[in-house]
């Protein structure tokens, strides 16, 4: 059971972290709208939206998907320990 829940957390946290990395490459974009940009937006919206509440645009730079890297692999690490991996 351990081997799959280590497997699972790996791909779900790297699935996080490229669906992440899309929505910053895009924000770059300037016409980067459309069906698969919107979608994005709509899946990283609910992650990024809480802790934009404690780190606020600054300057144009939106540093919620930085913070969101960080927090995302700090848990990663703490779920490892404590499944046994």
């Amino acid at each position: 059971m351990k081997p799959f829940l280590h497997n699972f957390l790996d791909v779900l946290v790297s699935t996080l972290i490229v669906i992440m990395f899309i929505r910053a490459i895009l924000s770059w974009l300037p016409n980067a709208r459309g069906k698969i940009s919107d979608f994005v937006v709509q899946i990283t919206d609910p992650m990024l939206n809480p802790i934009r509440k404690f780190v606020p645009v600054t300057g144009g730079v939106d540093f919620a998907p930085l913070v969101f890297f960080f927090l995302i692999k700090v848990l990663h690490e703490i779920l490892s320990v404590l499944i046994g991996t």
